[in-house]
């Protein structure tokens, strides 16, 4: 097998804020694009990407040719992804789990730069408050410790 890498350039783009979309087990969720299939892909692609924390965005889907083609990569092929056709690429997940927590962007593709234009980020409901109530506690163990370290310095 071989595998062939092409490089790829994210330009920033003006994404006024990230939809925050709060969701229960088995949901079902529609995450809107800001591009037009119809408009956008007679001289660009449009792909939808997913990013967990900590790891590298995946790509879930990308238009291609034709402004209805589309092709999920087999990790999002399992059939609870879909896209809108009718004029928008608005991505729909079904049955939501667990995984499917993330940061989902939706950009345009023009030769070898992905320009994302509106995205969300997606959580279950009751987490939000758990890891900001966990990023507080942290911060104040850090400052405890530092301030531990710095005295002993002195």
């Amino acid at each position: 097998t071989h595998t062939l890498l092409i490089p790829i350039y994210i330009k920033t783009s003006d994404i006024p804020e990230l939809q925050m979309k709060t969701v229960k087990h088995e949901d079902n969720i529609t995450i809107k694009c800001d591009l037009n299939m119809a408009e956008e892909n007679t001289n660009n692609d449009l792909a939808w990407y997913k990013q967990n924390f900590g790891k590298l965005p995946e790509n879930i889907v990308r238009s291609f040719g034709d402004n209805k083609k589309y092709r999920f990569e087999p990790a999002f092929n399992s059939g609870r992804f879909s896209i809108n056709v009718d004029g928008v690429f608005d991505l729909s997940i079904n049955e939501i789990k667990e995984d499917d927590v993330g940061t989902y962007l939706c950009g345009k593709i023009s030769t070898s730069i992905i320009e994302f234009v509106s995205g969300a980020l997606l959580m279950f409901e009751g987490i939000e408050l758990c890891c900001v109530t966990l990023t507080i506690i942290l911060v104040v163990i850090m400052v405890v410790l530092f301030g531990i370290l710095f005295k002993n310095e002195r």
